[in-house]
């Protein structure tokens, strides 16, 4: 399953939000994974590339460096810190991201 161009901008917030729920609780819906997965081997314009790799950044910064096994470890609180910061800065480039890019 490719995602096509036009779509980028509404799926790349739904997975914005998969990661904002992801740091809220501290977990990763896996039944998102399937769509993830397609975003990612899909191929965009080069500022629809640039965002897309921001995501796979806050991923890899999620899975890599949070603390599963103990939830309340104070290093995930400040891993999530940034990795919302993050967030906010890609859902802004987003925002100036046309809505039908073809």
């Amino acid at each position: 399953m490719r995602i096509k161009k036009g779509e980028f901008k509404n799926v790349a917030l739904e997975i914005v939000k998969v990661f904002e729920i992801s740091i809220k609780y501290v977990g990763f819906p896996f039944s998102e994974r399937e769509k993830i997965d397609a975003f990612y081997e899909s191929k965009f314009d080069e500022e629809g590339e640039r965002i897309k790799k921001l995501i796979m950044n806050v991923e890899y910064n999620f899975f890599g460096s949070t603390n599963f096994k103990d939830r309340n470890d104070p290093k995930n609180k400040v891993l999530f810190e940034k990795l919302s910061s993050d967030i906010k800065e890609i859902r802004e480039d987003l925002e100036n991201y046309p809505d039908n890019n073809t």
